[in-house]
């Protein structure tokens, strides 16, 4: 009995059986796990096939010798049977056996895990897994080395030692999300660099624009307008519907958008403009330790950048690599100085004097309630507005072509300048260089068409005009003049 606990001995298999026992279970503790009682059990039970085999042989002899005494028979049947069933007589018979069967599995053992079959109770080698075992692949309660050499074997039909792991991870393993367990043991295992994760949408929408503040057209038909109590810039259609959400600013104020798509913001909070690209990502930062208030943003044809800074009271330009040229304005109560300017527009037109086309910058003074106009090089040119005044003999005030609170401008296609008094809720139309009331429309209240507290406004194809109405929590849209 000391010879079979001290054998290896294998339950004898066909290959295929024996292959599929081996895919199923963890090599390594398999045969351990067999303790002395259990080899010497399959001693027995080899031993008495064998005595079987012997009984049958000895049984068939005697049914075809049919001259051979009955007695004879038996003497010889019991004296065949006894001396093989006798295990004292058998040991070399049983170490012969157990040695065939080691040998065979010896030689499974050196294949690779690829040359497995996947293992499948119906048949099916495709069968999937429940979603719970999908990385415990041999339902011991671990996922390790063993696991990955079934999936290596079953799904990449490769010897898990050929798998370049770390680059797989890079390419493949998104098709293996509902395996995470398996790629977190992969990642730590081979001490890979975790795939990165998957792209996040910088405009992907999670807030409402309830305060609009400043409002920019950009190409493609975008509406760009900043929420500063949100800390973003929406992005709308043509039908005013927000199909994007530009985030984590500190108090937008004024926005511009390039003929590239390149978004302008004027950080309040960060006291910068940030630049972002068409894809919504942060490409520079412009005005650092210059500016303080980024209130309202122009561009001219050249890419230069125009920031009005409301409490340094002037309007710094920036080339359109973001390197500043200087500044329009000082603070002031003379010609050409500003107190609190919020808005600015540059516009082109054509001068007759001079027989071609000039670039002009106009400012919206709050301090002053005067619209001043520069040319592009800081030069002052002109001014109109003023405060209301009192008429005489009861005639009220008078308020045409000028403002109580002048917050921001916009030109339409005629060239006649929008300008917006946000105090009285209305907007006028001047003519842009004597600036001479022409009309205006709005009032106070929350109807179609009325205004309470509008910050800005833009006029543009294809939206008409576009006030910013910040206590009706509203971009309201009116027909083009």
């Amino acid at each position: 009995m000391s010879n079979c606990a001290d054998k290896t001995f294998r339950s004898p298999q066909s290959s295929l059986e024996h292959a599929n026992f081996l895919s199923n279970s963890k090599i390594s503790s398999l045969f351990n796990s067999l303790n002395a009682a259990k080899i010497c059990a399959l001693c027995l039970v080899a031993a008495g096939f064998f005595c079987i085999a012997n009984a049958q042989t000895v049984y068939s002899a005697l049914s075809i010798d049919s001259t051979q005494s009955i007695g004879s028979a038996q003497s010889t049947t019991s004296t065949e049977s006894s001396d093989s069933c006798d295990l004292a007589n058998y040991p070399d018979i049983i170490d012969s056996v157990a040695q065939e069967h080691s040998d065979l599995s010896d030689k499974f053992d050196s294949l690779p895990l690829s040359h497995f079959p996947p293992r499948s109770d119906s048949g099916d080698s495709n069968m999937s897994l429940p979603q719970e075992n999908q990385s415990d692949l041999d339902h011991d309660g671990d996922v390790d080395l063993i696991d990955l050499s079934i999936f290596s074997s079953r799904w990449l039909e490769l010897d898990y030692s050929l798998v370049d792991w770390c680059e797989w991870l890079k390419s493949d393993c998104k098709k293996q999300k509902h395996r995470q367990e398996l790629l977190d043991f992969i990642c730590y295992y081979f001490q890979c660099e975790p795939p990165p994760p998957p792209p996040v949408n910088p405009f992907l929408i999670v807030n409402k624009n309830r305060f609009p503040v400043r409002c920019a057209a950009g190409p493609n038909d975008r509406l760009y307008v900043t929420d500063a109590k949100a800390g973003s810039v929406f992005l709308y259609d043509t039908s005013l519907k927000v199909i994007g959400e530009l985030k984590g600013f500190n108090s937008p104020l004024g926005v511009a958008v390039d003929p590239r798509g390149n978004i302008y913001v004027g950080n309040g909070g960060n006291h910068a403009v940030e630049v972002y690209n068409a894809a919504g990502y942060r490409i520079r930062t412009i005005g650092e330790g210059l500016i303080n208030m980024p209130n309202d943003l122009a561009l001219d044809r050249n890419g230069n950048l125009y920031v009005v800074d409301s409490r340094n009271d002037k309007v710094w330009v920036f080339d359109s690599s973001g390197t500043e040229k200087g500044s329009i304005g000082r603070t002031g109560n003379f010609i050409g100085e500003l107190i609190f300017p919020v808005a600015a527009e540059v516009v082109y037109r054509y001068d007759v004097s001079r027989g071609t086309e000039v670039g002009e910058l106009y400012i919206a003074d709050q301090g002053h309630s005067l619209i001043q106009v520069y040319d592009l090089q800081g030069n002052y040119l002109r001014s109109f507005g003023g405060k209301p005044i009192q008429g005489r003999m009861g005639m009220g005030w008078i308020w045409y072509g000028r403002f109580v609170k002048l917050q921001s401008m916009s030109f339409d296609a005629y060239g006649r300048l929008h300008a917006v008094d946000s105090y009285a809720n209305r907007v006028q139309i001047l003519d842009p260089v004597k600036g001479t009331y022409i009309s205006s429309y709005g009032s106070t209240g929350s109807g179609a068409g009325k205004f309470l507290l509008p910050l800005d406004i833009i006029i543009s194809v294809p939206w008409g005009i576009v006030v910013s109405d910040y206590l009706n929590n509203r971009l309201e849209r009116l027909p083009s003049p």
